[in-house]
């Protein structure tokens, strides 16, 4: 028994000797180091300290809110929303947008021929030169002077031209009721909307004149972003790699914002001069019940998807199914209706209708 422990002993006593030469290279590469940049030597003043960043390149970084000025009427973007645009709609304009619009229309009337259209926030003209080749009288309103020229512009060599002015769609009417000059009251069939909702700050000023410009029963057709999928800076995507699922998060909804935004993130990405706009964020109650109040009713409303697809790849399936299932825009049309009957009950109106 003696000699196996004192057998035991020799080999623990030789374990201990013995060197580890990780260990020791370990060693000598921190004795290399000043004490100060020893971890073992931190003292508390330094575990305060936050690590520094490595900046991003200029170029890569997101514009600030007071790098350029942000705006509703949409001149200073122009030359750029005219290059995305153009003369016939950018590609959702013609694969989603100006195709739905339409349908809305024919559902409402049967025909677009024949029809008095106003355009609001026209633009370049893009829908208003589809709906004058359908047949329509259009008229198409913009506060961009620089749009409403370009516009002109289009409409050389065309049989059916639109009518363009240069004005303010939230300044059509004033508080006692009296329209601008150009405009008369109770004259269109059906008035257009597209793309620019989220752009236009008073709205209850735009639905006093979009009421008191349609005819007793015409329509308001428009067509947003959706107010609940697509909030600048306050929704995105979540790619969930193990479920095979793409989901859209929003943290804030109820809160009307007013947001600035930078319309050109691809070039303003790659060093390109940032362009801001304006984004006024509501939620779809306050859209409704405004309306309401200026005897426009919601008698039917779409929520319409991208028409892309996704490049092909291990997340294809995941990114195809959430543009399937997640809407990009919100369209809807709203009848005028009298504001008197509107607070009638169904018996009540039936009997005036007698």
């Amino acid at each position: 028994m003696k000699n196996r422990r004192e057998s035991r002993d020799s080999k623990s006593s030789s374990n201990k000797n013995r060197v580890n030469p990780t260990r020791e290279r370990a060693k000598r590469k921190v004795a290399k180091k000043p004490l100060s940049q020893r971890r073992f030597e931190k003292g508390p003043s330094d575990s305060n300290k936050k690590p520094q960043r490595r900046p991003r390149p200029a170029s890569l970084r997101e514009p600030r809110p007071d790098q350029a000025q942000a705006n509703t009427a949409w001149s200073s973007p122009a030359k750029w929303y005219d290059n995305l645009v153009g003369q016939e709609g950018s590609e959702y304009h013609r694969q989603v947008v100006l195709p739905g619009v339409e349908r809305l229309i024919k559902n409402a009337f049967g025909q677009i021929e024949g029809l008095k259209i106003a355009d609001l926030a026209c633009g370049q003209g893009v829908l208003c030169r589809r709906l004058a080749k359908g047949g329509a009288e259009v008229l198409g309103l913009d506060l961009a002077p620089e749009l409403i020229v370009k516009a002109e512009e289009y409409n050389k060599g065309l049989t059916h031209k639109p009518q363009y002015k240069v004005m303010d769609i939230t300044q059509l009417v004033d508080l006692e009721g009296n329209f601008v000059p150009q405009l008369e009251p109770n004259s269109f069939d059906v008035i257009t909307l597209v793309l620019a909702l989220q752009n236009i700050d008073y709205i209850t000023a735009l639905w006093r004149g979009v009421s008191g410009l349609l005819q007793p029963d015409g329509v308001f057709i428009a067509v947003m972003m959706h107010p609940y999928y697509r909030i600048p800076q306050h929704s995105d995507w979540l790619l969930q790699p193990k479920q095979k699922r793409q989901s859209r998060l929003v943290w804030n909804y109820l809160s009307s914002k007013e947001i600035d935004i930078v319309i050109n993130p691809g070039q303003a990405a790659h060093g390109g001069e940032p362009v801001l706009a304006k984004h006024f964020h509501r939620p779809w109650q306050a859209y409704i019940n405004t309306m309401a109040n200026a005897g426009l009713l919601v008698e039917h409303m779409e929520e319409w998807t991208s028409h892309k697809e996704e490049q092909e790849g291990r997340h294809k399936l995941a990114k195809d199914t959430a543009r399937d299932e997640i809407p990009l825009f919100l369209a809807f049309r709203c009848r005028k209706v009298d504001p008197d009957k509107q607070r009638l009950s169904i018996q009540e109106r039936q009997l005036l209708e007698e």
